[in-house]
């Protein structure tokens, strides 16, 4: 449980560090999709950090 203040500092670089839009190329009606991806893999993220 003490390791926990120290990964989530580092998620939340992590997630700063993803670009805002991850595929321009992609038409705007997709983007929410893409969106909804990048919070499933940031859920998978922290079920990482807590399942270690």
């Amino acid at each position: 449980m003490s390791s926990v203040p120290r990964t989530l500092p580092l998620l939340t670089l992590q997630m700063d560090l993803l670009p805002p839009n991850p595929a321009p190329s992609l038409p705007p009606s997709s983007l929410p999709t893409g969106h909804l991806g990048r919070v499933k893999m940031a859920i998978r993220t922290v079920a990482a950090i807590f399942t270690q």
